[in-house]
């Protein structure tokens, strides 16, 4: 039995750090994306937000 919980706990912490990297590797390329896909997004929920303000 304890070899099953070791495999099974090995497995996970593998699986963690190849989802760690892989999302290390894809964080700059969508932070860009998002940078450039924020501000007008921005703009628009702060117009929004004065509507239903007034």
């Amino acid at each position: 039995m304890p070899v099953y919980i070791l495999i099974i706990v090995g497995l996970f912490l593998i699986a963690l750090i190849v989802y760690m990297v892989a999302d290390h590797s894809k964080t700059p390329k969508e932070e860009a994306a998002f940078q450039h896909e924020t501000t007008p997004h921005v703009i628009k929920s702060t117009s929004d937000l004065n509507i239903y303000k007034g």
